[in-house]
């Protein structure tokens, strides 16, 4: 009995050392697997919105063809669907916002991921008022999108476009 006595707490301690190891372990290892998946999906999505920030601001200055933006538009739309069940819940009109945005600098174009013949279609005038506010707010959603790859934070709220147009007393300038 003495015996039993003696070694039940040696048993007892080191059994529960070796479960608290085991849960913290597997909770940093989750943490890591969490955070390299972030990264991954950011990465992914970032780089089709760069390209389209930079059509955004070359639009007007510089040519560009209506099969260039329309290959910008199915980048994008791709990323998304790849990357889009990651997001944050609240984050989920993301790719429809992005294709607002753009859809106001280049026209029927920004539809060519749903239908193709669109890729195609002529590219609106350029309108630099418009291209400024796609500008600011693809680079509103890179940010965030940036941020929210590179931390273990909660997402900031990422609103939509025509919110942001709203919020940033864009709203009135949008034509009817």
């Amino acid at each position: 009995m003495e015996l039993f006595i003696a070694v039940v707490p040696g048993v007892a301690s080191g059994l529960l050392g070796s479960y608290a190891g085991y849960r913290l372990s597997s909770r940093a290892t989750r943490a890591t697997e969490t955070r390299a998946i972030r990264r991954e999906a950011a990465a992914d999505l970032s780089a089709p919105l760069r390209d389209l920030r930079s059509m955004s601001r070359r639009w007007g200055r510089v040519e560009l063809a209506q099969v260039e933006v329309g290959s910008a538009v199915v980048a994008w739309a791709e990323a998304f669907d790849r990357q889009g069940h990651r997001l944050p819940a609240d984050w989920r009109h993301v790719s429809r916002s992005v294709r607002a945005a753009v859809g106001e600098v280049f026209g029927g174009v920004a539809i060519a991921h749903l239908r193709p013949e669109m890729a195609a279609y002529p590219l609106a005038e350029p309108d630099f008022k418009w291209q400024d506010f796609a500008d600011d707010y693809i680079t509103h959603v890179l940010d965030a999108l940036v941020r929210w790859g590179d931390s273990d934070r909660e997402a900031r709220a990422l609103r939509d476009f025509d919110r942001w147009l709203e919020e940033t007393g864009r709203r009135a300038e949008r034509p009817a």
